[in-house]
């Protein structure tokens, strides 16, 4: 029986976790970044009295979740793929009419981080508003998954997937922003 590298055990368990709900493509290319997956999420709100044709309000949310596998992650590489999802990973954003807010989120599963870069993407904080905030608003996630700590990092738009990864990687301890100084 052939044994599977754990990265790619967990790369593999949270897609298929994701496949439900998000639109996935694997080894997605963009600029000059390969990510193991790209999962899509495109969500439509509205109110309406009697007839859908008489709607009150109306309201698009979406996500763009990347996942990457990375044996080692230095604080290096970190900032260029933070300078990618800033720069680039916002262009998937169409701001539409309706549009409320989009999420950029990046999920890296790792075997070790050193504690510079732990501590960066728990403080790591972006918001773009777009039309002054009357447009929506694109926020930036973050998650770190470390294997050989079996940890779990998020900065703080990042906490609402902590419970996602935790589930799914069946780690039994997260650390909570507040515990890195």
């Amino acid at each position: 029986m052939i044994s599977k590298d754990p990265l790619s055990l967990l790369l593999e368990r949270l897609i298929k976790a994701h496949e439900a709900y998000y639109d996935i493509q694997r080894d997605f290319s963009m600029g000059d970044f390969t990510f193991d997956a790209l999962a899509q999420l495109h969500s439509d709100t509205s109110q309406y009295v009697l007839v859908k044709r008489a709607k009150l309000w109306e309201a698009h949310t979406h996500e763009y979740r990347f996942f990457l596998c990375a044996d080692i992650l230095d604080e290096t590489y970190l900032d260029e793929l933070l300078d990618f999802m800033i720069q680039n990973a916002i262009d998937l954003v169409q701001a539409e009419p309706n549009h409320m807010t989009s999420y950029v989120s990046l999920v890296i599963l790792s075997r070790q981080a050193c504690s510079d870069v732990r501590r960066k993407i728990i403080r790591t904080r972006w918001r773009k508003n777009l039309k002054f905030g009357f447009g929506g608003w694109i926020d930036l996630r973050l998650a770190l998954v470390v294997l050989g700590d079996h940890q779990i990092y998020t900065n703080g738009q990042g906490k609402e997937m902590r419970s996602v990864l935790k589930a799914n990687l069946r780690l039994s301890d997260t650390v909570e922003p507040s515990s890195i100084e």
